[in-house]
């Protein structure tokens, strides 16, 4: 199962990208608003499916897939829908730690093996801290959401993240 949802997770990343350059996704833009002197990113969009005890939510996500749009992330993001989110891809899964440095938005932080299983999260993080967020395991990838989204889709450790096309 696990070369198996490894495929299917690099095929999902490789169909968001194919499908992100032929055609838009519709979901509203966070409101970024981004400090004078400050250079804009550009977050490639797509949707998730979060899979948990209450039944699949589809997420609308911005994509930072290189070091840039890590160190970026959702800072200076004003506003998000509950059903959006930022999912932070890395190359291999290893010890994870994030910040709110210039985060206006308390967040959940969740942090998700290399399989697609939430492995530990950050509820209700702290607007502009930089108190480390340390994963409690190795992760791939981390989705941010807003705050409470725990609670409102039910979230718990084992819960999993997956493309709908796949």
């Amino acid at each position: 199962m696990t070369q198996l949802f490894r495929r299917t997770l690099n095929a999902f990343i490789a169909t968001a990208v194919a499908c992100l350059l032929l055609s838009p996704v519709a979901f509203s833009k966070p409101d970024r608003q981004v400090p004078e002197g400050v250079s804009e990113l550009s977050f490639k969009k797509d949707v998730l499916m979060l899979t948990t005890g209450l039944g699949e939510f589809p997420i609308s996500i911005e994509l930072a897939q290189y070091p840039d749009q890590h160190q970026r992330g959702l800072m200076y993001v004003q506003s998000m829908d509950q059903d959006e989110g930022m999912l932070f891809v890395f190359n291999r899964e290893e010890p994870r730690s994030f910040w709110m440095r210039n985060t206006p938005l308390p967040l959940d932080i969740l942090y998700i093996d290399s399989d697609g299983f939430i492995v530990s999260w950050a509820a209700n993080t702290t607007p502009f801290s930089l108190q480390a967020l340390p994963s409690n395991a190795p992760a791939q990838f981390v989705l941010e959401l807003n705050a409470g989204s725990i609670d409102h889709f039910g979230i718990e450790v084992g819960d999993q993240i997956s493309h709908p096309g796949n």
